[in-house]
Parts: structure tokens; sequence; C-alpha cells
């Protein structure tokens, strides 16, 4: 499979052109917070968007607030938009089931069957350090961008 992960930070000022969906991030510069909104609304004088995470975390869902972002956001804060320029969207898994099958896909019959077998901390140990299995789900399933949009 070919894939490309390529997303860039981008400074935000008020008046940008936004659509529902767009992430934007925050960071107080008071308090050197960062949060990330999703946009939910855009007029010429505020943009809507709920509160996702904070400092990377994801909000439990029952948890995230709608917030007005007016001129006076922008003076107070630091924004950023998360533009999304990868190539394989197609390929990200839409559901559990299918997100199931491609990890499958990644093992033979044997391995699967040694990992169904294994502990926790043995998994963790060989097969989820850094640059493994839960970087690879990060990365290939589009988490690695659109994380708060899928919780």
């Amino acid at each position: 499979m070919d894939y490309e992960i390529n997303s860039e930070i981008v400074p935000l000022s008020f008046g940008t052109q936004l659509s529902k969906g767009d992430i934007i991030i925050l960071w107080n510069k008071q308090d050197d917070q960062h949060f990330q909104y999703i946009v939910e609304h855009t007029t010429t004088r505020y943009i809507l968007a709920k509160k996702m995470s904070s400092k990377g975390i994801p909000i439990k869902v029952e948890e995230r607030k709608t917030f007005k972002f007016t001129p006076e956001t922008f003076q107070n804060n630091k924004l950023f938009l998360i533009t999304d320029k990868t190539n394989d969207k197609h390929l990200w898994p839409t559901t559990l089931p299918n997100a199931i099958l491609k990890l499958k896909s990644l093992y033979n019959n044997q391995e699967l069957s040694l990992i169904k077998l294994m502990t926790w901390p043995q998994f963790d140990d060989q097969y989820n350090q850094f640059g493994g299995l839960s970087m690879w789900i990060r990365n290939y399933f589009g988490l690695y961008r659109v994380i708060l949009i899928l919780v």
C-alpha cells in the first residue's frame, strides 16, 4: 500500500475560510495550553467549534462543549488550522469489522495464533513498541490527523 502522511499546521487569522469538520488548534498564550476544536459552523462574525481535546488528550463525548470564536479570541490566543494533504483517505477503515480485517491481514495465521496466547505485557513488548503496531494503526487508519473526528 502506498501511503503519504502529510498534514500541515497553518497560522489562522479571523476571516480565513473554514469548513465544517476543519480542525483548529488554539494555543492559550497566558496558560501555555493547547486545545483542539472541530468547526461546526461559521459566519462572518464568529466561528462555532466544539472542544475535542486538551493537550492532545481527547475529551469524553459527554463533556465536549461548543465555543464561539470571535475576533477577540484571535487577539488573545494563537490559532492554527490543521490542513490534511494525505493521499490514503480511501484506505481508512470506516467500521470496526473493516478495521479488524485490515489488522488481521498484517499477520499470517501462525503469528495470529501466537498473539492470541500472549499476555498484554508480552504483546506490548513484541509488537507495540515505538514504531510498532499502535503507530501503524495511528498512521494508516487516519488517526494521526483525525482521531478527534472518529472518537
